[in-house]
């Protein structure tokens, strides 16, 4: 599957109302299920080899890296998000499809049924932004990833990690 047309959207839920920002032009989505999980030793004193239980996991941090562009709603937004310190809503959409994900009346973001995205929450830390000559302005957005990811795939069917 190519990358090119896939979308990132976040969810402003700085405003009073909820909404969900394409976000302007993202070149790349760098670490998405690239957590852990502990292991917890539950070995007795007698055994003759270690034995081991999975325990939580944790679904890591990505980065987002995109051209910067002032001007845009969505990286506006992007500042108002980390000024808030709370987690908000990202879908990775890919390019099978076109729809935007919605919102539902609870304010929870819905996967479009006409594509394959990864959806979840996540704390948005400060966007590094970088400027060298003959260059556009290119920034970061590194997202800590807080509980599970959900998988839509395109037969309907979702797997939830984390």
């Amino acid at each position: 599957m190519k990358t090119q047309g896939t979308h990132v959207y976040v969810v402003d839920n700085t405003g009073s109302d909820p909404v969900v920002n394409k976000f302007q032009c993202p070149t790349g989505v760098t670490g998405l299920l690239s957590g852990s999980t502990d292991e917890i030793d539950v070995t007795c004193l007698d055994a003759n080899s270690r034995a081991f239980e999975l325990g939580l996991s944790d679904q890591g941090e990505l980065s987002i890296p995109f051209i910067f562009e002032p001007t845009a709603a969505s990286h506006r937004a992007l500042f108002d998000l980390v000024q808030s310190k709370t987690a908000t809503q990202i879908a990775i959409c890919l390019s099978d499809g076109t729809n935007a994900p919605t919102l539902d009346s609870d304010g929870l973001m819905v996967a479009p049924a006409t594509r394959t995205s990864f959806i979840f929450s996540g704390l948005i830390k400060n966007p590094p932004l970088d400027f060298a000559g003959n260059e556009v302005i290119r920034g970061t957005m590194a997202v800590r990833v807080s509980g599970a990811v959900a998988i839509k795939f395109l037969d309907g069917t979702t797997k939830t990690l984390g």
